[in-house]
């Protein structure tokens, strides 16, 4: 239960109070540590609170900073550290803006919040464009290398390249005869015994296939070309096994192929011209299609078994006029082969056979590759591409479907590799996923990405994935980890259901449109938007809100940023790279203002009324913007310079303001220098408003940048008695709030100007509750045990009791 003797506030406190004085001797007969008592139990009469012994005012500290900034131009860049994420908030405030050189060090201190945890540094180069890096704050230190590629010349396409990509680069050969592949997984070495060989020029002589011999040469007339028993042979056909379409054939009739289980190329049909497929048995073919020949979709068609699609540059798969067909190439596994698989890659070994397209496939339907090790170097335009079943596709071309999966489960096992450009126009989902050199994934919907447990999204140099939003479960984005490279991830917006469904590994950059758009999901598909202040919330961890706490899941939270708009990361258009970004390199801006520091007094401390707005004075460094020769559209941070703004006068004494040996504004006293008449309160709510006034001053002798050690001080000429700042008093009758601060209204308690909101309450020492973000619980909880109790919360930035406090803005 709180104290009685703090329940007694405002003015019938004051009125205590001067009952109280009346009965004693006059304040200016007490010696010091009288005045020093009685200013305390004023204090803690006031705010309602019982003040530890020993407390201290501090909202802020010191601290130095070791950034290297190395992102690959022979240029000087301009380093910012703000309080906010300048990309996203408007109202975000820089602590310094300093210039740095490529390969240098910004080695500098500010003052920041004393609990601030995170820092957001903001890189601009030479054209102002710019990325941002948070960095926490460790021991009074911000260490960080900012080494993530800025605007430069980059190649517009992944090169197909075996030596740069051994693991992903195939070629033709390979996929007509799957053995001593490089693929990645190793997964179709085949034992020869189970692969009969074939070529170009062989097929080029195989038997020419034609209606009439499937209508007329096939055993009964059932259509069978060949059985694994190989005792159909029609057409004159040597081992039954092998046909051509040949150039200006068409083959428009339905044709069977029951192939064997266990042997790749045992039945294969090259064609040069065209093919019609409509329910066709194909159970285990290769169908090889040429340059200039060409398959139609009649109808939904399945290849399974050992069956494999192989599309040569020239070569062209379509569907029929006004057929919507589903195309299955592989829908069965490999699991009577002698293959060799990585199962802690792949899922399982029963995956599908290898295809290969470096032609056109482009039709109005589903295109099913699942369970294949399917490559792509040419152009795929259909309206769903199915990829399930533990298959995977590499792709070195263009790839352009509506959808995907079915569904989000499905995804798991949907294993990409992105050398080029893959676009999907809806939502879609996809599994591990490597996005190449120079490749771009668009998704215009929402982009489900997942795979728990595997290395899931592996990032290039100058890769991208845009979509717009992504659900994420438990995805791992890695970037590259050399100097002047970087990877981007573009979202309107993020569905997470934990901390760690985001990780962010090395250089690759977060882009959206509002870093409040975080949205919690379930396993019943509920969904609410996140509360970015809530401590124990998942997108709190992402965004990078692990300390002082060390809470669960903080090993790689989101620490890059960029916007395109105003990105040093250049990215052209192009072939693969799709629109880019920043692909003009646009010019940016130097993002907001500068911190400013507030320092508020009492003109006195036995009787005082704790509104703290007697003298309010907001100080920051100089800002300038040379407009001329190498310095032209440059923000100048003058750090030799103070620029200190009167802003209210609540006090009816008569006041002087000191910064070091300097009196402000002429050394007029404060009513005279506002243009009012002495006695009169400014701009506290109980006249009329009048404007600040401000003054450009040097520094003070002594002065290192440290705002908490800055000595401001107020001469109270009524009654021949100074107040100062630093306050070294156990009343807070001076103290310096470290952001452009709203004081309160005359005879409003700082305690009811800042009550606090929400739930959240806690216990002082004293035994009273007091909501966490509140002046009270900040006054009441002693400033060693401020950073456990209270962590990063900030009274000073809790909305403020409305109609109870001041603004100069």
């Amino acid at each position: 239960m709180m104290n009685k003797k703090f329940l007694i506030k405002g003015f019938a406190a004051l009125a205590l109070v001067a009952s109280i004085s009346s009965c004693t001797k006059d304040v200016t007969a007490m010696s010091q540590g009288e005045i020093n008592t009685k200013s305390k139990e004023n204090a803690e009469l006031q705010l309602g609170l019982s003040i530890p012994n020993g407390q201290t005012w501090d909202m802020a500290s010191q601290v130095t900073t070791n950034i290297a900034v190395n992102l690959g131009l022979d240029q000087s860049y301009t380093v910012g550290i703000y309080d906010k994420n300048p990309l996203y908030n408007k109202n975000a405030k820089y602590y310094t803006l300093k210039e740095v050189h490529e390969g240098g060090t910004l080695n500098t201190s500010l003052t920041i919040p004393s609990n601030q945890s995170m820092v957001y540094i903001t890189v601009y180069d030479s054209k102002n464009r710019s990325v941002v890096h948070t960095a926490h704050v460790e021991n009074g230190q911000i260490n960080a290398n900012i080494g993530g590629g800025a605007a430069g010349s980059r190649s517009m396409r992944a090169a197909e390249d075996a030596s740069k990509y051994p693991e992903y680069v195939e070629t033709l050969d390979y996929y007509l005869n799957p053995i001593n592949g490089r693929n990645r997984w190793d997964g179709w070495n085949l034992d020869p015994a189970n692969l009969e060989e074939i070529s170009i020029d062989g097929m080029k002589s195989y038997t020419a296939l034609t209606d009439a011999i499937i209508l007329n040469d096939t055993k009964d007339g059932n259509r069978t070309l060949t059985d694994e028993n190989g005792d159909h042979f029609p057409g004159g056909n040597v081992d039954g096994r092998h046909y051509r379409v040949a150039a200006n054939t068409e083959v428009t009739e339905v044709f069977h192929i029951i192939g064997h289980t266990t042997i790749v190329n045992n039945s294969v049909i090259y064609v040069e011209g065209t093919l019609h497929l409509n329910g066709n048995t194909l159970y285990g073919p290769t169908i090889v299609v040429a340059d200039g020949g060409k398959i139609i979709l009649d109808g939904d068609t399945n290849m399974s078994r050992t069956a494999r699609l192989i599309v040569m540059a020239g070569g062209s798969v379509e569907a029929a006029s006004g057929v919507t067909p589903t195309f299955n190439v592989n829908s069965e596994d490999y699991s009577g082969l002698n293959v060799i698989t990585d199962e802690s890659i792949l899922n399982n070994s029963n995956v599908g056979a290898p295809c290969y397209n470096a032609g056109t496939i482009a039709f109005n339907g589903e295109f099913n590759i699942n369970g294949c090790d399917f490559y792509n170097k040419g152009t795929i335009t259909v309206d769903k591409l199915r990829n399930t079943c533990g298959g995977f596709y590499t792709n070195f071309g263009h790839i352009t479907a509506r959808t995907n999966n079915d569904a989000e489960d499905d995804a798991f096992n949907s294993l990409i590799v992105n050398g080029c450009y893959l676009h999907y126009t809806e939502d879609a989902g996809v599994g591990p996923l490597t996005l190449l050199d120079h490749s771009r994934l668009d998704c215009d919907g929402q982009l489900y990405m997942c795979a728990p447990s595997r290395n899931n999204c592996i990032m290039y140099n100058y890769s991208m994935i845009d979509a717009g939003s992504i659900k994420c479960n438990q995805v791992i984005y890695t970037g590259p980890t050399e100097e002047n490279s970087f990877a981007i991830v573009k979202t309107g917006s993020f569905y997470v259901s934990y901390a760690n469904d985001i990780n962010a590994l090395n250089n690759v950059y977060f882009d959206m449109e509002n870093t409040e758009e975080f949205y919690l999901y379930d396993s019943d598909g509920n969904v609410t938007k996140e509360d970015l202040t809530n401590r124990w919330g998942a997108a709190y961890h992402i965004l990078g809100g692990c300390t002082p706490f060390g809470l669960y899941f903080c090993a790689a939270p989101i620490t890059h940023w960029t916007s395109e708009d105003s990105s040093a990361l250049i990215i052209p258009d192009g072939d693969c790279t799709g629109k880019g970004n920043n692909p003009g390199g646009d010019d940016g801006e130097i993002f907001g203002d500068p911190v400013v520091y507030t320092y508020a007094f009492e003109d006195q401390t036995a009787n005082t009324d704790y509104d703290m707005n007697d003298v309010v004075l907001k100080v920051s460094y100089k800002v300038k913007e040379e407009g001329t020769g190498e310095n032209a559209g440059k923000v100048i941070y003058d750090t030799n310079t103070l620029v200190v703004k009167l802003v209210a006068a609540g006090a009816t004494y008569n006041i002087k303001v000191k910064i070091g040996n300097t009196y402000l504004f002429g050394g007029q006293e404060i009513h005279d220098a506002l243009g009012v008449d002495r006695g009169v309160m400014v701009n506290t709510g109980r006249s009329t408003p009048v404007a600040p006034i401000s003054e450009e001053i040097n520094i003070p002798a002594g002065f290192t940048g440290d705002f908490t050690q800055l000595p401001v001080s107020i001469e109270v000429l009524s009654t021949n008695t100074t107040y100062a700042y630093p306050n070294t008093d156990e009343y807070p009758h001076a103290i310096m709030v470290p952001t452009d601060w709203a004081w309160p209204t005359e005879r409003t308690i700082i305690t009811e100007a800042y009550p606090g909101n929400g739930t959240a309450t806690i216990t002082t020492e004293s035994g009273a509750e007091f909501l966490i973000n509140s002046f009270s619980a900040w006054a009441a909880t002693p400033a060693a045990q401020r950073a456990t109790v209270l962590g990063d919360i900030k009274w000073y930035e809790t909305a403020a009791a409305p109609g109870k406090t001041m603004t100069n803005n």
